[in-house]
């Protein structure tokens, strides 16, 4: 399987460098007052793959065999992109209740008998409820019940009770319910988002047969919506927090390996200066790796280094800009993106007075800008210093970082392309350099 594809995402054979997360999730699930674990990281480390991956463990003979896993689970994915409201959600939950869109995300080709039978229950039990639609759940006659005065919010809460009560009667041992991307969730109402973690309580409280994983790139103001704060609907309540960080040397290193093996290329400058260039990010990684598939030639192996790695930083960089060019709630994106780039020209770390000297604004204008990017989780803050926590944000420089060949200072034989940015440098010789640090 090429490891460079999305086809891979779920096989938890190609997860490398998460073994401690899917071990650790794989205990939750099997915890009694375990009911829902936040997953967070920066951007492109993995956290949708690790997800997909349990589900995968849980679900497919192979890995139930291999974890030793008896029982039957019902997987459920709700990616969280087209979201805008709790009306979406509603009709999303629904809908991939009944399709077969997670198990074909999971790439499972064989659906279990009691799976099939939940599904069947399900179309019953909800058909009860007045305003049953086939296509989408209507929530005309089912209104302000069970304590909601959103009636999409009491759909919901009928949803996930109809689909407790089936995994009960079809002896299915828990739901795992994966909500992707819940940062999306930041540019719902006000009222929404609070009705939506009213939502995730009752869960917690009602329906001890599901099981919820969040995942969020902005874990900090995801984690304000869980607070645990006596007057906040989560108080008194067990929330796990699981946050992914860059994967090691060695793992990025075997990641590049078992890649370039699948396509008969073996080129330790190839997978050193990969390691090198990745900083530990799997999405990252991925990107280098797909493109120097595509121009690798042994007559010429170091261009073909050179263009996948600019390549790859275009195309996350890209990415990057896209998520602040598109921030909700905000006036003058464009002030946001040369705001980012200024912070990591200026070495990761930055204060309010010198962006605003930079930018020509008001000192409370920085101020604004630098808390807003602390909230989407890009930076954070210590003392009266905003710095760096998110290292996908040095692709934003994808048109002024500069490659270069550096040789090894250890042995002066091995080499192996950087950049300016890098804090860790693997050598084709072997050797591992840490150089100075910039970014935490």
């Amino acid at each position: 399987m090429d490891i460079f594809t999305t086809d891979a995402r779920p096989f938890p054979e190609y997860l490398y460098g998460r073994e401690d997360e899917i071990k650790r999730l794989i205990s939750l699930v099997n915890t009694e007052d375990f009911h829902i674990a936040l997953i967070g990281g920066m951007r492109r480390t993995g956290k949708t793959s690790l997800l997909l991956s349990l589900l995968k463990i849980f679900t497919h003979s192979k890995y139930k065999e291999e974890y030793n896993i008896n029982d039957t689970y019902f997987p459920l994915y709700i990616e969280m992109d087209a979201v805008k409201s709790l009306e979406d959600f509603n009709s999303k939950l629904y809908n991939r209740i009944l399709s077969n869109h997670t198990w074909r995300l999971i790439q499972n080709t064989k659906v279990e008998k009691k799976i099939k039978n939940v599904i069947n229950c399900f179309k019953e039990k909800y058909e009860t409820f007045k305003g049953y639609n086939l296509s989408i759940p209507s929530v005309i006659g089912i209104g302000e019940q069970k304590g909601y005065q959103d009636p999409y919010a009491s759909s919901i809460s009928r949803i996930l009770e109809s689909l407790s009560s089936c995994l009960y009667d079809e002896k299915v041992k828990f739901g795992l319910v994966v909500i992707d991307e819940f940062q999306k969730i930041l540019d719902w109402k006000d009222e929404e988002q609070q009705t939506f973690i009213e939502i995730l309580k009752e869960i917690y409280d009602v329906y001890h047969n599901l099981k919820v994983f969040i995942t969020g790139s902005v874990i900090s103001s995801t984690e304000k919506l869980f607070s645990a704060e006596y007057d906040k609907p989560m108080h008194g309540r067990r929330i796990d927090k699981i946050y992914l960080m860059p994967i090691s040397v060695e793992a990025s290193k075997k990641m590049l390996e078992d890649g370039f093996r699948e396509h008969n290329i073996n080129d330790e400058l190839a997978v050193t200066s990969g390691v090198t260039i990745g900083m530990g990010i799997p999405g990252l990684l991925t990107y280098y790796g797909k493109f120097l598939v595509n121009y690798y030639s042994k007559e010429n192996p170091e261009k073909a280094i050179e263009d996948a790695s600019r390549d790859a930083y275009i195309q996350l960089g890209k990415e990057v800009e896209e998520e602040i060019t598109h921030l909700k709630k905000i006036k003058d994106d464009g002030r946001y993106l040369e705001a980012s780039k200024i912070i990591v020209r200026e070495g990761g770390k930055i204060i309010p007075s010198k962006l605003a000297e930079f930018l020509k604004i008001s000192l409370n204008s920085a101020e604004i800008i630098l808390n807003k990017l602390t909230e989407i989780g890009f930076i954070n803050k210590k003392n009266n210093e905003y710095e760096v926590v998110d290292n996908t944000l040095i692709t934003l420089l994808y048109n002024e970082v500069s490659f270069k060949w550096d040789l090894c200072p250890i042995c002066n034989k091995g080499k192996s392309l950087i950049q300016p940015f890098v804090n860790t440098v693997l050598y084709s010789c072997g050797h591992v350099v840490a150089v100075r640090k910039i970014f935490p």
